[in-house]
């Protein structure tokens, strides 16, 4: 649906569609292994990112739609094919 997405709020990485199901999807990557990229998405970060979903989620008149936040992790040492984590509902707009 969306691709580094920006509005006045902030900036959403990724938005799918999983069915009916609208999917914020943060990415986070890491150079070398070392505290899990998902770390960086702290409460203030997922404040923020809840709050551009939904200004995102007005603007297209989606609010009645379910929603729900992922974070994909990347960790990508130099010379070394990346690892890819993906979290589905890593956290909780309510």
């Amino acid at each position: 649906m969306a691709r580094n997405h920006v509005n006045r709020l902030g900036e959403l990485d990724l938005v799918a569609l999983d069915g009916e199901t609208v999917v914020v999807v943060e990415v986070k990557c890491r150079g070398r292994a070392g505290r899990p990229p998902a770390e960086a998405v702290n409460e203030r970060k997922r404040r923020k990112l809840i709050q551009t979903a939904a200004l995102f989620l007005k603007i297209r008149r989606w609010l009645d739609r379910p929603a729900r936040f992922d974070v994909v992790e990347v960790v990508s040492p130099p010379g070394v094919a990346p690892v890819i984590n993906h979290i589905p509902r890593a956290f909780e707009a309510g």
